[in-house]
Order: structure tokens, then C-alpha cells, then sequence
């Protein structure tokens, strides 16, 4: 009952807010209820790069927000390209990458990477860490998915509605710079918005 209704407040969350962060907030409280893990982290894509998104707080000083992760950490470039799951239970027995050595650092030993793939396009990685070794399994992976998958839809959205957003500034910015006259009538014959001319 517990982890249904964490599913619950997760999708509730997920659905009425483009705000990533409240989001973000929602999964990192709701989470726990579903998988045990120590830190949560979201990358994405920005241009050709991936990029920390969020991050538990207690390793933003190693793993800032903001942070550009090389293709080098071939582990989440990996989950991305090929949109499949990754669970590693024993990193310290098969360090693959760079990233590894900070992991074992900070004391993870173990990690779920799930894509997010939203409108036929993988553009991120859910990241889940474990202090423990042998952590995660397969019933980890089927029980975040469908969170995942609402958590891509809602950065899709959030992506979209900023790309609005944002043409529709530059929009009215260049219609109130113009050098003419000129107003925009609606179909009941009044005037809707003039320019500062």
C-alpha cells in the first residue's frame, strides 16, 4: 500500500508541474518508498553533452550541478544510446570509467542507470547509488520504469513549454520594437495588442 501510494504522490507531481524542480524534490521524498538507494541524480543532454541536472545534495561539491560528464563515462552515454538499463553491482570488481574512481571515493559500490526516453528519443539518465554492494536488481529496474518514463514525458513537456516560453518573448519583444504602428485585431473586431509605436 505504501509504495502505491508513493506512486501516486510521484505521478501526481510528475503531472501537474513543468517545474523540474518540484519534481525533482518529489522523487528524491518519494523514491525511497519505492527502491532503497543512497543518492539520486538526473543527467541530460544539452546539445552533444550530458549534463548533471540534479544531484542528492550531500555530493554536489564532488558531482555539481551543472556538471559536464565525458564521453569517457562511456556507463551513461551508454544508457542513452542504446536506451537499455544498466545495474552495476560491484563497481570496485569493474571499474569501466573514470567516474568509477570518484564512486568508490564517496563510498558507491553500486548504481542503477535508467533511461529516459520520451517522443522516440532517449535524452537522459535517471542515476540511482548504493553504499552496498549487490544493491539493485532487475525488479529495481521494472519497478522505476514506468516513473522514468512519466519523469521523461515531464522533462519533455518542461523542455517544450520553455522553448514556448521563450519564443514567445522574443516574439513580443521584437513586435514592441517595431518602428511602426501596428495592432493586432481578434476575430470579434477589437483591438487585442498594439505595439509602442
Amino acid at each position: 500500500l505504501e509504495r502505491r501510494e508513493a506512486r501516486a504522490r510521484i505521478a501526481a507531481a510528475i503531472s501537474s508541474s513543468l517545474d523540474l524542480e518540484t519534481i525533482f524534490r518529489s522523487l528524491k521524498t518519494e523514491l525511497p518508498n519505492l527502491v532503497q538507494f543512497d543518492h539520486f541524480a538526473v543527467a541530460l543532454f544539452k546539445g552533444n553533452t550530458l549534463e548533471i541536472s540534479t544531484i542528492s545534495e550531500e555530493y554536489s561539491g564532488l558531482f555539481p550541478r551543472g556538471m559536464i560528464i565525458s564521453a569517457e563515462n562511456e556507463m551513461l552515454y551508454r544508457v542513452v544510446q542504446e536506451g537499455k538499463h544498466i545495474i552495476r553491482n560491484d563497481i570496485e570488481k569493474e571499474i569501466a570509467q573514470p567516474l568509477d574512481n570518484k564512486l568508490l571515493a564517496v563510498g558507491i559500490h553500486s548504481t542503477l542507470l535508467i533511461p529516459l526516453n520520451a517522443g522516440g528519443h532517449t535524452f537522459g539518465t535517471l542515476i540511482l547509488a548504493s553504499r552496498e554492494i549487490g544493491k539493485f536488481s532487475d525488479a529495481d529496474f521494472q519497478s522505476l520504469k514506468p516513473i522514468a518514463d512519466q519523469l521523461a514525458v515531464a522533462i519533455d513537456n518542461s523542455r517544450l513549454f520553455m522553448q514556448i516560453e521563450s519564443a514567445a518573448g522574443e516574439w513580443r519583444r521584437t513586435f514592441d520594437t517595431m518602428s511602426d504602428g501596428v495592432a493586432i485585431i481578434g476575430t470579434d473586431f477589437r483591438i487585442k495588442r498594439t505595439n509602442m509605436a
